[in-house]
């Protein structure tokens, strides 16, 4: 009954691997499907990610500001000089001037140096090296598993060959 498990359990292993009946296959068909591997290609994702983020401070920063202003000049028919007008405006029908104005600036600023931006830069660069060692190391984790399941199953085949 033994012998009958082991064998029925080698033979789903190798049918289910039919597609995949070499090794370098079932590599690539765990590596899809490999929890391990894809959590350790995110926080790589991730990890990369931070440093552009850190790099950012250094980078010129352009700042664009507007503002616009309605504002209340004269009521009671008082004639008024407007900013940019030549004449005297008058509103005879409600007695009210108004008048308009827009203020727009931009502004560009570099920061030449930081300790505190230079520490993050280095401990963004920090962890996108530990976050690519940890992916390099779950990798070969992975070809090392796989390799061992193979050959198993490999030997298997063979122990039932021989029976």
């Amino acid at each position: 009954m033994h012998k009958r498990y082991w064998s029925g359990l080698i033979l789903a292993l190798w049918a289910g691997g039919a597609q995949a009946n070499d090794l370098l296959g079932a590599y690539h068909q765990a590596q899809a499907q490999d929890t391990t591997l894809q959590a350790a290609l995110y926080q790589r994702g991730a990890s990369i990610e931070a440093r552009p983020q850190a790099l950012a401070p250094f980078l010129p920063q352009l700042d664009a500001n507007a503002s616009f202003a309605r504002d209340k000049l004269s009521s009671g028919g008082d004639s008024v000089n407007l900013p940019g007008s030549s004449a005297p405006t008058t509103s005879s029908s409600s007695g009210v001037v108004f008048g308009n104005s827009g203020v727009y600036a931009l502004s560009l600023s570099q920061q030449i140096w930081s300790f505190q931006s230079f520490h993050k830069l280095v401990e963004a660069n920090l962890q996108v090296a530990q976050a690519e060692a940890t992916y390099r190391d779950a990798q070969q984790a992975l070809i090392l598993r796989v390799a061992k399941a193979y050959f198993a199953v490999l030997s298997a085949v063979d122990t039932l060959r021989t029976n």
